[in-house]
């Protein structure tokens, strides 16, 4: 399976998201990176991209796929399984692919 996140790293280079735009929009995802980054030692600059890619990939994301992409690392087949199976429905949107799901299609 492809990594969610790392189509989400090819897109942030290829289209060149303006994080500009995330200081805006995302203050709490950034208020959260911070308070991480702090917890854990890690020294930031005003304006850090590290907080401002949080930001930006956890606006473009939601619960659903992240869950799933929390399951894929941590190699939990079974959970990761029983989710897709819970919302990957023919016909329906599915949120962890974000696509709707034809036959025989598999969730990614």
């Amino acid at each position: 399976m492809i990594s969610y996140y790392k189509i989400m790293e090819k897109d942030f280079y290829k289209e060149g998201i303006d994080m500009r735009d995330c200081e805006q929009k995302n203050g709490v995802a950034m208020e959260q990176a911070e308070n991480m980054a702090e917890f854990a030692g890690i020294e930031l600059q005003d304006h850090d991209p590290r907080v401002k890619l949080y930001a930006t990939l956890r606006d473009k994301t939601n619960d659903q796929s992240l869950f799933a992409e929390v399951l894929r690392i941590l190699g939990d087949t079974e959970a990761l399984n029983k989710l897709i199976g819970a919302y990957h429905k023919v016909g329906i949107h599915c949120p962890i692919c974000l696509k709707v799901v034809a036959p025989g299609e598999e969730c990614q």
